[in-house]
């Protein structure tokens, strides 16, 4: 898979363009009244989407395996409702094994399922949420 099909997302995480053609639509911003808080141009980034821009998007781009898979293994410790996601955790997992072996594609397979998964609703309700890490 040629680096060049791949596209950097809203949320700074990097998945194929094809992802995007499967129905990834842009996520949307929050608003509080007319004001939007974060995750736009002119504002910061979102808490997750900048820990997401830079400790999977950044190593990914790089092929930095090793500092990608510690950011997979913060990535699920920051699951916000685990009752209720149950998935979350071993999305972040199998990205962690994959990056841990130097698979750039399953890892980003990882990423896709997640964001398929939980990227809308996350933005719904934890969108401003602050991670620690």
């Amino acid at each position: 898979m040629s680096f060049r099909r791949f596209v950097l997302l809203f949320m700074g995480a990097v998945l194929p363009a094809q992802a995007l053609a499967d129905g990834a639509a842009p996520a949307p911003s929050v608003t509080v009244g007319s004001q939007q808080t974060c995750g736009i141009v002119g504002k910061p980034a979102c808490p997750l989407q900048n820990l997401m821009r830079q400790a999977l998007a950044r190593p990914y781009a790089a092929r930095n395996f090793e500092e990608l898979a510690r950011g997979f293994a913060v990535t699920g410790s920051l699951n916000p409702a685990p009752r209720e996601w149950r998935d979350w955790d071993a999305l972040a997992e199998a990205g962690r094994k994959a990056a841990s072996v130097g698979d750039a594609d399953e890892a980003l397979k990882s990423c896709t399922r997640c964001h398929r998964a939980y990227r809308r609703e996350y933005i719904a309700r934890f969108r401003e949420r602050a991670v620690d890490h």
